[in-house]
Protein backbone atom coordinates (compact mmCIF):
# COMPACT_ATOMS: atom_id res chain seq x y z
CA UNK A 1 0.00 0.00 0.00
CA UNK A 2 2.74 2.43 0.93
CA UNK A 3 4.32 2.31 -2.53
CA UNK A 4 1.00 3.26 -4.11
CA UNK A 5 0.43 6.28 -1.84
CA UNK A 6 0.94 9.74 -3.26
CA UNK A 7 2.45 12.89 -1.77
CA UNK A 8 3.55 11.06 1.38
CA UNK A 9 -0.06 10.72 2.52
CA UNK A 10 -0.33 7.22 3.91
CA UNK A 11 -3.20 5.39 5.65
CA UNK A 12 -3.19 5.95 9.39
CA UNK A 13 -4.59 4.15 12.40
CA UNK A 14 -7.31 5.92 14.26
CA UNK A 15 -6.49 7.45 17.61
CA UNK A 16 -9.02 7.00 20.39
CA UNK A 17 -8.07 10.33 21.96
CA UNK A 18 -7.46 12.58 18.93
CA UNK A 19 -10.49 12.93 16.70
CA UNK A 20 -8.39 14.94 14.23
CA UNK A 21 -6.74 11.62 13.37
CA UNK A 22 -9.97 10.83 11.55
CA UNK A 23 -9.34 13.82 9.26
CA UNK A 24 -5.86 12.43 8.50
CA UNK A 25 -7.31 8.96 7.88
CA UNK A 26 -10.04 10.14 5.52
CA UNK A 27 -7.56 12.36 3.64
CA UNK A 28 -5.24 9.39 3.15
CA UNK A 29 -8.14 7.21 2.01
CA UNK A 30 -9.45 9.76 -0.47
CA UNK A 31 -6.08 10.66 -1.97
CA UNK A 32 -4.97 7.01 -2.24
CA UNK A 33 -8.35 5.44 -3.01
CA UNK A 34 -7.28 3.49 -6.09
CA UNK A 35 -4.02 2.33 -4.50
CA UNK A 36 -5.77 1.08 -1.38
CA UNK A 37 -8.44 -0.63 -3.48
CA UNK A 38 -5.75 -2.29 -5.58
CA UNK A 39 -3.89 -3.46 -2.47
CA UNK A 40 -7.09 -4.94 -1.03
CA UNK A 41 -7.78 -6.76 -4.28
CA UNK A 42 -4.23 -8.17 -4.24
CA UNK A 43 -4.68 -9.35 -0.65
CA UNK A 44 -8.02 -10.94 -1.55
CA UNK A 45 -6.32 -12.95 -4.31
CA UNK A 46 -3.15 -13.83 -2.37
CA UNK A 47 -3.25 -17.54 -1.50
CA UNK A 48 -0.54 -17.00 1.15
CA UNK A 49 -3.02 -15.03 3.26
CA UNK A 50 -5.41 -16.67 5.70
CA UNK A 51 -8.98 -17.25 4.59
CA UNK A 52 -10.19 -14.63 7.07
CA UNK A 53 -7.74 -12.01 5.76
CA UNK A 54 -8.68 -12.77 2.15
CA UNK A 55 -12.38 -12.58 2.98
CA UNK A 56 -11.98 -9.29 4.87
CA UNK A 57 -9.93 -7.78 2.03
CA UNK A 58 -12.45 -8.97 -0.54
CA UNK A 59 -15.37 -7.51 1.44
CA UNK A 60 -13.62 -4.16 1.87
CA UNK A 61 -12.64 -4.04 -1.81
CA UNK A 62 -16.20 -4.83 -2.87
CA UNK A 63 -17.51 -2.04 -0.64
CA UNK A 64 -14.89 0.42 -1.92
CA UNK A 65 -15.94 -0.28 -5.51
CA UNK A 66 -19.39 1.21 -4.86
CA UNK A 67 -20.31 4.79 -5.64
CA UNK A 68 -21.91 5.13 -2.20
CA UNK A 69 -18.61 4.43 -0.45
CA UNK A 70 -16.76 6.87 -2.70
CA UNK A 71 -19.34 9.60 -2.06
CA UNK A 72 -19.08 9.04 1.70
CA UNK A 73 -15.29 9.19 1.46
CA UNK A 74 -15.38 12.50 -0.43
CA UNK A 75 -18.04 14.03 1.85
CA UNK A 76 -16.35 13.02 5.10
CA UNK A 77 -12.94 14.12 3.84
CA UNK A 78 -14.38 17.52 3.04
CA UNK A 79 -16.18 17.85 6.38
CA UNK A 80 -13.34 16.63 8.57
CA UNK A 81 -10.76 18.68 6.68
CA UNK A 82 -12.89 21.79 7.18
CA UNK A 83 -13.42 21.10 10.91
CA UNK A 84 -9.81 20.13 11.64
CA UNK A 85 -8.23 23.58 11.24
CA UNK A 86 -10.75 25.48 13.43
CA UNK A 87 -10.50 22.72 16.01
CA UNK A 88 -6.76 23.19 16.27
CA UNK A 89 -7.18 26.98 16.42
CA UNK A 90 -9.79 26.71 19.19
CA UNK A 91 -7.33 24.71 21.31
CA UNK A 92 -4.79 27.55 21.39
CA UNK A 93 -4.25 29.25 24.73
CA UNK A 94 -4.27 32.82 23.38
CA UNK A 95 -7.47 32.67 21.29
CA UNK A 96 -10.00 35.45 21.80
CA UNK A 97 -13.78 35.24 21.84
CA UNK A 98 -14.21 37.13 18.55
CA UNK A 99 -12.11 34.51 16.76
CA UNK A 100 -14.18 31.73 18.33
CA UNK A 101 -17.40 33.35 17.13
CA UNK A 102 -16.09 33.86 13.59
CA UNK A 103 -14.88 30.24 13.43
CA UNK A 104 -18.26 29.02 14.64
CA UNK A 105 -20.12 31.17 12.09
CA UNK A 106 -17.80 29.96 9.34
CA UNK A 107 -18.46 26.31 10.20
CA UNK A 108 -22.19 26.94 10.44
CA UNK A 109 -22.14 28.53 6.99
CA UNK A 110 -20.11 25.61 5.61
CA UNK A 111 -22.54 23.01 6.97
CA UNK A 112 -25.48 24.94 5.53
CA UNK A 113 -23.80 25.15 2.14
CA UNK A 114 -23.07 21.42 1.83
CA UNK A 115 -26.68 20.47 2.41
CA UNK A 116 -27.71 21.73 -1.02
CA UNK A 117 -28.39 19.66 -4.12
CA UNK A 118 -25.57 21.44 -5.98
CA UNK A 119 -23.04 20.57 -3.29
CA UNK A 120 -24.13 16.93 -3.33
CA UNK A 121 -23.77 16.78 -7.11
CA UNK A 122 -20.29 18.23 -6.77
CA UNK A 123 -19.34 15.54 -4.23
CA UNK A 124 -20.89 12.89 -6.44
CA UNK A 125 -18.85 14.06 -9.46
CA UNK A 126 -15.64 13.87 -7.40
CA UNK A 127 -16.61 10.40 -6.17
CA UNK A 128 -17.25 9.15 -9.69
CA UNK A 129 -13.58 9.79 -10.44
CA UNK A 130 -12.64 7.30 -7.71
CA UNK A 131 -14.71 4.31 -8.87
CA UNK A 132 -15.31 2.52 -12.16
CA UNK A 133 -19.04 1.91 -11.72
CA UNK A 134 -20.69 5.30 -11.40
CA UNK A 135 -24.16 3.99 -10.58
CA UNK A 136 -25.88 3.45 -7.26
CA UNK A 137 -26.40 -0.09 -5.96
CA UNK A 138 -30.15 0.42 -5.83
CA UNK A 139 -30.20 0.94 -9.61
CA UNK A 140 -29.20 -2.73 -10.00
CA UNK A 141 -31.30 -4.13 -7.17
CA UNK A 142 -34.64 -5.78 -7.69
CA UNK A 143 -37.51 -3.56 -6.58
CA UNK A 144 -39.27 -4.86 -3.51
CA UNK A 145 -43.03 -4.80 -3.48
CA UNK A 146 -44.86 -4.62 -0.19
CA UNK A 147 -48.15 -6.42 0.17
CA UNK A 148 -50.96 -4.01 0.73
CA UNK A 149 -54.27 -4.53 2.44
CA UNK A 150 -57.41 -4.25 0.32
CA UNK A 151 -58.28 -0.78 1.68
CA UNK A 152 -54.74 0.61 1.73
CA UNK A 153 -53.77 3.42 -0.64
CA UNK A 154 -50.30 3.55 -2.20
CA UNK A 155 -48.97 6.76 -0.64
CA UNK A 156 -45.26 5.95 -0.58
CA UNK A 157 -42.99 8.35 -2.40
CA UNK A 158 -40.68 6.62 -4.86
CA UNK A 159 -37.23 8.22 -4.72
CA UNK A 160 -34.47 7.70 -7.23
CA UNK A 161 -31.44 5.76 -5.96
CA UNK A 162 -29.48 9.04 -5.77
CA UNK A 163 -32.19 10.79 -3.76
CA UNK A 164 -32.66 7.80 -1.46
CA UNK A 165 -28.93 7.71 -0.70
CA UNK A 166 -28.65 11.49 -0.34
CA UNK A 167 -31.55 11.77 2.08
CA UNK A 168 -30.76 8.75 4.18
Amino acid sequence: ILSACIDGIVPKSLSTTRWSARADATRALRHNYSGILSALQQLANDKDQTATARNDASSLATEMETLEMAVLCVVWDSILERFNSPSKTLQKVNIDLATCVSLYESLHSFISSIRTEEAYLSYEDKAKLLVEDSSYRAEHARARKRRRLFNEVDSEVQLSPRERFRTS
